[in-house]
């Protein structure tokens, strides 16, 4: 799972889909976005990559997933 920061997701997925940033999106051929948070301060955005790579399970296979059902509970 990939955690990131950007100022402009439309143009972060675009460059994901067509394969335009070398790294992890070329390797493993990542062309969905599984989940998005948006907030205004830059702060609280690192704030919260922090916390989600804090997770040892946020760096094991299906993490997204998990993640997601989690979220998804009232």
């Amino acid at each position: 799972m990939q955690v990131g920061v950007t100022s402009n997701l439309e143009r972060r997925i675009d460059e994901y889909k067509n394969k335009l940033v070398e790294g992890l999106s070329q390797k493993y051929n990542v062309k969905k976005l599984v989940c998005d948070e948006t907030t205004n301060h830059i702060i609280a955005a690192l704030e919260r990559k922090k916390q989600i790579w804090a997770v040892p399970s946020c760096r094991s296979p299906g993490a997204a997933q998990n993640w997601n059902a989690r979220r998804s509970r009232p």
